[in-house]
């Protein structure tokens, strides 16, 4: 009995935040999302595993096109990146689809900068390198400048020889060429 009441307070919890998301304008959203994107981090303090309501609200926000327009809609990504540890493998293959296919539409430098930060913390290498040798294959420079990030940090923890660094490396200088 507790533990449908606990779903109960949950669902209204998210269903709070989903108003309060609707209610935010296009323009001067940044601290608004600021402080819901925290309020939702916090709410997933006591779990060892992200709770699939809180998760399916994250879906819901990466896979809306008006959302994440809005200036500071990459607070909800940093607050996940601070979690990778509580997302089960379902969960990250789940955010790692709805990142590949809505990445030309993310806007705004640090939406997708934090993207690709996300899935460099997220995936093995090899699967970061995949996605971002994809995407350089798919878009123009603009669209992919903020998987050079991503693919430093990669190169940094790789710190040695071997054939994935290589590939990064190679896909490094590939995006390079498109900016020439």
């Amino acid at each position: 009995m507790a533990k449908g009441v606990f779903v109960h307070r949950a669902d209204s919890k998210m269903d709070t935040f989903r108003k309060q998301l609707a209610e935010i304008p296009l323009t001067n959203a940044n601290k608004y999302l600021e402080d819901i994107a925290f309020e939702l981090e916090m709410e997933s303090l006591g779990f060892s595993i992200m709770p699939d309501d809180i998760f399916a609200l994250h879906v819901e926000l990466f896979e809306d096109v008006f959302f994440f327009h809005k200036k500071g809609a990459y607070n909800f990504i940093v607050g996940l990146y601070s979690k990778v540890d509580k997302l089960s493998e379902s969960q990250k293959n789940q955010l790692l689809e709805i990142f590949v296919i809505n990445f030309s539409q993310y806007d705004g430098y640090d939406f997708r900068l934090w993207i690709c930060s996300f899935i460099a913390k997220c995936y093995s290498s090899e699967t970061t390198i995949s996605v971002f040798e994809d995407f350089a294959n798919k878009y123009e420079f603009k669209i992919i400048a903020d998987v050079l990030v991503a693919l430093d940090t990669i190169i940094y923890q790789l710190k040695k020889e071997g054939k994935e660094t290589e590939r990064a490396e190679l896909l490094y200088k590939k995006i390079l060429l498109k900016d020439a």
